[in-house]
């Protein structure tokens, strides 16, 4: 049986202390320790495979070390639902484990949501993807008293809580046909849970409901498309472009789910930069690690 790896190993490993190790895995407030520090103790943990005991952490800090993602489910299901959200996923999970977090994911259903999973998880923050403002109500009662939520393509009143939302304006500006053009004529998205992100993305691209589809069948695309050929449109979520592609050149794509490159290097295309994740990130810390933590932006664009 191979030797249990501690922080003495770690320490040795990254040219530390352990105390060093310790506060840093331990996310022990109110020490200076450079980010060059931080990050080699990381690696060194990481390569020896360093395993921390969660139920001796706890009892000690006060705190699980968890954090919980929750995700919608969607039906139907289409074959992109399972990518959706898997680098944003990916992206946060990395960034809170380089600051000593593990994750829970979970999938909420929408029609009988039920939270049991991570309810009986004591958690240390909570991200929460696209979500109705009825199910925000029953979330935001189990969470917020000392828990910090954190939002994410969700427009809901209620100023306690901070929304992160990809700033749809700017990349349809940057998706600009070249002068002399047309504006866009149509846009094509799949279905938002959240209603007033659904009305946002509208707002941005200057369309009615007339001139939009909300992705529910190749039948009603392509009859949708049938009135707009030649002219240009927008798309949100390069899986849905694919197929709009297949009937019609002349659109830009929104690049919702982190992956430009399913579509040919000729389409135009917006990608949301990865800071979006890292102000989630920032936003989570901040209120878990410090009490006096503030940030005045209830909504914030990226």
């Amino acid at each position: 049986m191979s030797r249990k790896i501690t922080m003495k190993d770690i320490a040795a490993e990254a040219g530390v202390s352990i105390a060093t190790v310790s506060y840093i895995l331990n996310n022990a407030p109110g020490q200076t320790i450079s980010a060059d520090t931080r990050q080699k103790v990381l690696e060194a943990s990481e390569r020896l495979q360093y395993s921390m005991n969660l139920a001796a952490q706890s009892l000690k800090s006060g705190k699980s070390g968890l954090v919980g993602i929750l995700l919608p489910k969607v039906e139907p299901a289409w074959y992109w639902s399972a990518y959706k959200y898997a680098k944003a996923v990916a992206l946060l999970e990395k960034q809170l484990m380089q600051q000593g977090y593990h994750v829970i994911l979970s999938y909420y259903d929408l029609d009988h949501p039920a939270f049991d999973l991570v309810l009986e998880r004591k958690l240390d923050g909570v991200i929460v993807f696209d979500v109705t403002e009825d199910i925000f109500t029953r979330i935001s009662s189990h969470y917020g008293m000392g828990i910090p939520v954190v939002l994410m393509e969700s427009y809901v009143a209620d100023p306690l809580f901070h929304k992160v939302v990809p700033d749809f304006k700017a990349a349809m500006q940057q998706l600009q046909p070249d002068s002399g053009q047309q504006q866009a004529s149509f846009l094509v998205m799949d279905a938002y849970h959240n209603a007033g992100m659904c009305a946002q993305i509208r707002r941005d691209a200057g369309l009615t409901a007339e001139h939009t589809h909300i992705y529910h069948s190749d039948e009603g695309l392509e009859q949708f498309l049938g009135d707009y050929r030649g002219k240009y449109g927008l798309v949100v979520n390069e899986f849905l472009a694919s197929r709009v592609l297949q009937q019609h050149a002349n659109v830009g794509v929104i690049c919702t789910c982190g992956c430009p490159d399913l579509l040919p290097g000729s389409v135009r295309k917006a990608v949301f930069p990865e800071s979006i994740y890292s102000k989630v990130t920032e936003l989570l810390l901040g209120y878990m690690q410090s009490s006096e933590y503030r940030c005045e932006e209830e909504y914030i664009y990226r």
